[in-house]
Order: structure tokens, then C-alpha cells, then sequence
């Protein structure tokens, strides 16, 4: 579904994008060596503008927007010799039209809505790519689900009731999976204990300010998680 015009709380997100501006920048993560540098490069912008959203920053987010539209038509020159993809074809399409959405939500003036636009967009990227496997995949999604559970809850929990909860549930499978695996490796333990509270809690504490704390908890430890030892590697050796 595309999101138009979204209203922006400006009190609510101005004291929320502080809680989220608290956090360390965080660029392009599990998907870095993956793909082409022009993936890695468009996955760094778009988390970079989501924080120009959530601080109103529309002058810059613009100018990001535009540096994603050039990286965008460099990819297609990439790949245009490859064979035909229907799903990578489907989710360049759809990143195309959240690029879209970004440039409305700045005409706009929505922070809110550009930042969530922005993050759509980084699940297609994830959708796009072809990991070489399940812990780096879930990771990725792992940290766009946090991020998207924060920014729902900033825009309006009731608006985003069923949203959130399909969000919630889908992090609670993904965790469930990810979590396995890492554990096949105890280093990995202390980490994936502290992360089940955080999951724990956004799918038990539905309060908006705890979302956006937790969320953001989620994410600062997904950081971690992209530094522990990989399991499938080590049980590859």
C-alpha cells in the first residue's frame, strides 16, 4: 500500500526523533558485501534519510533523494545485461515508487511519511538481494522490522493497529528463526538472551513510548549482532 500525505504530530515526533536520533548512526549493515556497490550505497542513503525525516531536514533529504536516483539509474545500467529477474524486477519497481513517495512526503513537508517511505524501501532492497544465507537475511530484516515498528508507533499506534501487529508477529518469527541458529554457537548467547527481552517486551508492552525505547534497543543490538561470530561459517569450516 502506498502511504500519502501522513500527518506529523509535531510535538510527539520532535521528542521521539531525539529518543531515535540517541542511537549511533547506523549505516548499511548485513548487506553490504552482498550486492553491487551501488546496493550498498543506495541502503546507506535511505537509512541516512530516514533521520533527515525525522528531524524535518527536507533541504537535505532532497539532496539525498537525488543522489538515490542517480545511484538508482547506475544499478539499471549494472544489470540491464543480466538475465531477466521477475522478483528482483518487482522490487526495483517498488523501490522506484517509494522513491516517489519521498519526493511527496518532502513537497509535503512530512517527516514522518518520508521516513517511512525510506524504510519501505530498504525492505525491497532485502527482498532484492540473494544472501548467502539465513542468519545474514534475517538480520537485515530484523533490523528493517525494528525500525518500522518505531516509526508506525511515532506516526499513530491506533491508525497503525493491524500494522503493527502483523509487524510484531512477523518479528517474533524472524527472531525465532535467527535465534537458532545463533545459538548453535554459545558465544553468541549472551547477545541473543538480551534480545529476547527486547522482543519480549515490544510484543507485550504496546505503550508508544515503550515501542519507540524498545524498538531503538532493537536496533542498537542488531549492531551487535552483525560483529558476533557467524555459526553456519564456523560449522562450514
Amino acid at each position: 500500500m502506498i502511504r500519502r500525505n501522513l500527518p506529523l504530530g509535531t510535538l510527539l515526533i520532535a521528542g521521539l526523533a531525539t529518543a531515535w536520533a540517541s542511537l549511533p548512526p547506523t549505516p548499511a549493515r548485513a548487506t553490504v558485501a552482498m550486492q553491487t556497490p551501488e546496493l550498498a550505497h543506495i541502503e546507506g542513503m535511505a537509512e541516512t534519510a530516514i533521520d533527515q525525516f525525522l528531524h524535518k531536514d527536507f533541504k537535505t533529504a532532497h539532496r539525498t533523494l537525488g543522489r538515490m536516483q542517480h545511484a538508482f539509474d547506475i544499478l539499471h545500467r549494472e544489470i540491464s545485461h543480466k538475465p531477466y529477474d521477475e522478483r528482483k524486477e518487482r522490487e526495483l519497481a517498488t523501490m522506484h515508487l517509494w522513491l516517489r513517495e519521498m519526493g511527496i512526503a518532502i513537497d509535503n513537508r512530512s517527516g514522518i511519511g518520508g521516513a517511512i517511505a525510506a524504510n519501505q524501501l530498504t525492505a525491497s532492497l532485502i527482498r532484492y538481494q540473494d544472501f548467502p544465507d539465513t542468519v545474514k537475511s534475517s538480520i537485515a530484516w530484523l533490523d528493517y522490522l525494528g525500525r518500522e515498528i518505531v516509526l508506525l508507533n511515532m506516526e499513530g499506534p491506533r491508525r497503525n493497529a493491524s500494522l503493527l501487529e502483523f509487524q510484531r508477529n512477523d518479528l517474533q518469527v524472524t527472531w525465532h528463526t535467527l535465534r537458532r541458529l545463533l545459538l548453535r554457537d554459545m558465544r553468541n548467547k549472551p547477545v541473543t538472551l538480551r534480545v529476547d527481552d527486547v522482543v519480549e517486551h515490544l510484543t507485550t508492552r504496546l505503550d508508544r513510548n515503550d515501542q519507540v525505547q524498545d524498538g531503538n534497543k532493537l536496533l542498537s543490538l542488531i549492531d551487535r549482532m552483525d560483529r558476533l561470530p557467524d555459526p553456519l561459517a564456523a560449522a562450514s569450516r
